[in-house]
């Protein structure tokens, strides 16, 4: 249990010297290291521990050790870069100026916790309407289904910064810009990635086992939904860095209560398909 700490730390951490990289335009680092390193490393444990060559503990214990190690790389990039300067002065946070950034950043926490929330409340509903193995079957296929959503994971960490470097300087013609040139090639990529996840699908299953076959429709359900979700391109970062910021919490809660509320209609009737 004790793990559980480096885990959250590592990847706290991790995520504060993100921010900061992408701050200085410095984006490929951290999306490197999370969408592509982590995952990596988390497979070639998952193999060593299938084929037994690590005991659980030690598979445990190395997959806590990975959120470390990419915050430890990220870290030694920042301080490369002489990004990093500690300074801490009480008083900047009473400043009129900076009191400004309460209301964003109190909207930003909450957004953030209904996404969480978006992204746990399937599992927790098909636990209680179904049963645990259900919910074993739908995980590795969330998991699948959203491997094509990197492309857009990718571009949105480098985009950001550009895009409130965009709405600060009031340029909408930079926003329209970057809106019309981010749209079309993450959906082509995000496309072929799916069909070719698609054309292989039965292969996918065979080597699963019939029970995590059920996971079929799942990832075709799925696979369709983040493809029209990358078709909006980098909508929800243009609300996000704009005055109307606010609008992404109120969304963030609809989808919350709809999905709820379909959840409770669709699951008991349709089991893992609802």
């Amino acid at each position: 249990s004790l793990l559980v700490f480096p885990i959250f730390f590592g990847f706290v951490l991790f995520e504060i010297a993100a921010s900061l990289s992408r701050s200085l335009y410095k984006s490929t680092m951290p999306v490197f290291l999370k969408e592509f390193l982590l995952r990596a490393n988390t497979m070639i444990l998952i193999v060593l521990y299938w084929y037994e060559i690590i005991e659980f503990d030690s598979f445990i214990l190395l997959f806590a050790l990975n959120y470390v190690l990419v915050f430890i790389i990220l870290f030694s990039y920042l301080f490369y870069l002489k990004a990093l300067k500690f300074k801490f002065k009480l008083s900047v946070i009473l400043e009129k100026d900076f009191k400004s950034i309460y209301p964003y950043a109190l909207f930003s926490i909450l957004s953030t916790g209904a996404a969480m929330i978006l992204l746990n409340i399937d599992n927790l509903m098909i636990g209680h309407f179904l049963s645990l193995k259900d919910v074993a079957i739908y995980g590795p296929s969330i998991y699948i289904a959203s491997s094509i959503m990197v492309p857009l994971r990718a571009l949105l960490a480098i985009i950001a910064p550009m895009v409130a470097q965009s709405w600060a300087s009031n340029s909408i013609s930079q926003v329209e810009d970057l809106y019309k040139k981010s749209a079309i090639a993450p959906l082509m990529i995000t496309i072929f990635m799916f069909l070719m996840i698609w054309i292989n699908i039965d292969l996918v299953m065979d080597y699963f086992g019939s029970t995590f076959g059920q996971g079929k429709m799942i990832i075709l359900y799925l696979g369709l939904g983040y493809i029209i979700n990358v078709a909006t391109g980098i909508s929800g970062t243009i609300i996000n860095t704009s005055k109307l910021y606010r609008a992404d919490l109120y969304f963030q809660v609809g989808l919350v209560l709809m999905v709820v509320l379909l959840n409770i209609i669709l699951i008991p009737s349709f089991g893992l398909d609802g």
